[in-house]
């Protein structure tokens, strides 16, 4: 769940197609991954048995971020770029992720 602020900052940078806006907010996320693990002990090729181990990680806790999105005139096409942080309150309390992305959205 996520709840942001957006300023149209197409003037700032002097665009004069389509538009960019600046957003900045907080929110809380719950991820949940599960990996399993297969290997075997000792040197490969030497009969080891493999052995398979699984493994679940819960994260939950609060975030901020900021990023920016371009709107084009004629495609119905934006593109944007976001940073921001996570703190977790469960699992590894008080642990802060860095997090981001950049990305293309179709808008119909």
């Amino acid at each position: 769940m996520r709840s942001a602020y957006h300023e149209d900052i197409t003037d700032v940078f002097g665009i004069t197609e389509g538009y960019l806006l600046g957003y900045g907010g907080v929110g809380v996320q719950l991820r949940t991954t599960k990996v399993s693990y297969s290997y075997t002990d000792g040197q490969t090729g030497t009969g080891s048995a493999i052995r398979v181990e699984n493994r679940t990680n819960v994260d939950f806790g609060p975030e901020v971020f900021v990023g920016a999105e371009y709107y084009f005139d004629d495609v119905p096409i934006s593109i944007f770029g976001e940073a921001g942080f996570f703190l977790e309150l469960i699992d590894r309390i008080g642990h802060m992720k860095a997090q981001g992305g950049v990305g293309v959205r179709y808008l119909f």
